[in-house]
């Protein structure tokens, strides 16, 4: 009873990296030093550890991708087509391609979007 008493208060802990509010301090934990903590801000992807992402900001967000940006170019490596916004080229490589870039920690199994590494979690892993 007082738990629930100190989450009403509090409102739960949110991260300030994603916005998503957690009500346990062990959920919200696990989520910082796991999930949260190797995911890229700009492109959401997920990686195994801090090194991984650091790479991948190197190579995929720097100043090539910049570069990119003032070219208003996104080109797909898969096909001829070339974007001028970052988030319809991943809606593209997703829909067309199907790039997974949500990857469960548990499995190892990858997903389109979120929501669906949610759902799957829940259901798969309790």
């Amino acid at each position: 009873a007082l738990n629930r008493k100190r989450v009403a208060v509090s409102g739960g802990r949110k991260c300030d990296r994603c916005d998503r509010r957690f009500t346990s301090i062990v959920g919200y934990k696990k989520h910082i030093h796991t999930l949260c903590n190797t995911r890229c801000i700009e492109c959401l992807e997920v990686f195994k550890s801090a090194t991984a992402l650091m790479q991948h900001r190197k190579l995929q967000h720097s100043t090539a991708a910049a570069a990119a940006r003032a070219d208003h170019r996104y080109p797909c490596e898969h096909c001829d087509l070339k974007f001028t916004v970052f988030g319809n080229f991943t809606s593209h490589m997703r829909k067309v391609h199907g790039a997974k870039c949500f990857k469960c920690e548990i499995c190892e199994k990858k997903f389109s979007y979120d929501d669906e590494l949610t759902t799957h979690k829940k259901t798969e892993h309790g």
